[in-house]
């Protein structure tokens, strides 16, 4: 059982953690909404394009560097749905939901635990210096990640449909949402796994019919904006061996 103290030191922890996760909601924030630099809501900017090009029947990999697979398009438009610049205090208002949802989750999720580790696991939630730059430059990750909490809490409420819509939604970046869709069928979720397929098929099917261009031509064009940033970064496999001496940096 944790004594005073240690309670004590928990509740600063989380206390500290808050207020640093607030500040850089807050300059992420005003960048995103306010911000004039050429980064400030580059993500969104981009993500808002694709859409606009998708809206008029044309497939956006045909004209700039997309980002977005076949299936995403449709719940997309959701994500930015006013017209420019209004769709930056939109988005700002559905991240900031986003994250007050994760942080929620992250409270609820050790059961036994005291009210001084939940704040704490809440405040990690929030405070990580990428959620800043996900926020500023507009990112889906924030909301994607909510998603994926969401089907966690739904697969443990045994809401297993919803569950994989959820997981399907979260495929409108798959770079973070594909291991959850592989664990519904290695877990043998068979009622998640058929609702996030249907909702593939239905969103590709509507992606296929509004642009005219197939799925997998569609994937063939991300696979190759995408194998344009397999050298940028630095945390890459080869990074990771040569930093444990595995080999030669």
């Amino acid at each position: 059982m944790l004594t005073a103290v240690p309670r004590a030191g928990i509740l600063a922890c989380a206390l500290a953690l808050g207020a640093l996760g607030a500040a850089y909601q807050i300059k992420g924030n005003i960048d995103l909404v306010l911000g004039e630099d050429r980064g400030a809501a580059v993500d969104l900017r981009n993500r808002d394009k694709e859409h606009a090009l998708f809206v008029r029947g044309q497939n956006p990999f045909d004209h700039m560097e997309a980002s977005q697979p076949p299936w995403g398009y449709p719940f997309g438009l959701v994500l930015t749905w006013p017209e420019w610049p209004a769709v930056r205090v939109y988005f700002a208002a559905l991240n900031a939901a986003a994250l007050a949802f994760l942080m929620w989750w992250a409270y609820r999720q050790p059961r036994d635990a005291t009210p001084e580790v939940r704040l704490l696991l809440a405040g990690a939630a929030l405070a990580f210096g990428g959620s800043c730059t996900a926020t500023e430059v507009g990112q889906v990750s924030i909301v994607v990640t909510a998603l994926l909490a969401a089907a966690l809490w739904c697969d443990r409420n045994q809401h297993q449909y919803a569950s994989g819509v959820l997981v399907a939604l979260a495929l409108i970046k798959p770079t973070i949402s594909v291991p959850f869709a592989v664990a519904l069928l290695i877990t043998g979720r068979q009622k998640a796994a058929v609702a996030a397929t249907i909702y593939g098929a239905v969103a590709t099917a509507v992606t296929w019919a509004v642009t005219g261009a197939s799925p997998l031509h569609m994937l063939q064009q991300m696979a190759a904006s995408a194998s344009n940033y397999v050298g940028a970064g630095t945390v890459g496999v080869m990074d990771m061996l040569a930093a444990f001496g595995i080999v030669s940096s």
